[in-house]
């Protein structure tokens, strides 16, 4: 608790619980370099107020600077123990791995990642029509280490395993129509599409796409 009222008081300011309408400190879901809390805000862009939901990733505080110091350690581990099979050209791997952890610690990055990719998805019937959304960014409470984004409900994709076969059918296409846009159409790809990161609601029978912190052009 205390590491986390120090990363949100050095990204949002020592007045940050002024910026929510409530806040839960007790993280619901773990992100690679981070963990993300439940929290809402009051919204005023329609010109009345209302309570918006939202989800507050907060990066685990040293993880930027620790990035150098372990992968010379991971480096040395590997060659020490021969480890890396033959022909793998280990300096390459770790430097392209260097830059993509040092892009994916700054969340300002994410959220152009994020804002790209809901402009996307918005412009295309097929996801449209099947009910894919990309959560939206609250800009103004977003920095480097803390990212805000509306809340959408669901839990992991791979639970449609228990639903019928046609809506298992839809959703099979649905992903796959997304990955050749995203490779032959876009040029933009979410290099870590891991389940988690595709939320499925039963009740609604939407699909959310979630954290844009790794992307490939």
């Amino acid at each position: 608790k205390y590491q986390l009222l120090q990363q949100l008081e050095s990204q949002l300011g020592t007045d940050w619980r002024t910026k929510f309408a409530s806040f839960d400190m007790v993280p619901f879901a773990a992100a690679s370099i981070g963990q993300v809390h439940r929290a809402s805000i009051i919204d005023t862009a329609n010109g009345s107020s209302s309570i918006r939901q939202v989800v507050v990733k907060v990066q685990y505080p040293g993880v930027a600077n620790s990035i150098e110091s372990d992968l010379r350690n991971l480096t040395m581990l590997v060659k020490l123990t021969g480890f890396a099979p033959k022909g793998l050209f280990l300096d390459n791997v770790i430097r392209v791995g260097r830059e993509e952890l040092k892009v994916e610690c700054n969340y300002l990055n994410e959220m152009a990642n994020q804002k790209a990719f809901q402009k996307l998805v918005l412009a295309d019937p097929i996801l449209q029509e099947n009910n894919v959304v990309v959560p939206s960014v609250v800009e103004e409470l977003t920095t480097e280490q803390v990212l805000v984004s509306d809340y959408s409900p669901g839990g992991t994709i791979d639970k449609v395993t228990l639903l019928d076969q046609d809506e298992k059918n839809r959703i099979g296409r649905m992903i796959l129509y997304l990955t050749m846009k995203e490779l032959f159409v876009w040029r933009l790809m979410q290099t870590d599409p891991n389940w988690g990161n595709f939320l499925y609601d039963v009740g609604t029978k939407q699909t959310t796409l979630i954290d844009f912190g790794i992307f490939s052009c």
